[in-house]
């Protein structure tokens, strides 16, 4: 790993308490998205219900500071959820 694929915005970020209740859903996914990334598997094997809704809430805070959370393919039906900072297109 290049020190160029660190993404140092993320330490920007607030923290997983700031948004949501400790322990809940959207707090863990939320951890793990600032640790990286989570994979459609890591979301079943730690009981995630309706993962997609979790996403979108995360995504709805998200936006307002300039990020969003992205899906990417991983490895066959498995995905993983990134956190991408929004690029900004001059007017």
């Amino acid at each position: 790993m290049t020190q160029t694929e660190f993404n140092f915005d993320l330490d920007q970020l607030p923290r997983p308490g700031a948004f949501f209740r400790y322990g809940s859903q959207n707090y863990r996914i939320y951890e793990k998205l600032l640790a990286g990334g989570i994979t459609s598997d890591e979301m079943r094997r730690d009981c995630i219900l309706s993962h997609t809704k979790r996403i979108s809430d995360i995504r709805e805070r998200l936006l307002v500071l300039g990020y969003d959370v992205v899906c990417q393919e991983f490895h066959g039906k498995v995905n993983i959820w990134k956190i991408k900072k929004l690029e900004r297109i001059a007017a």
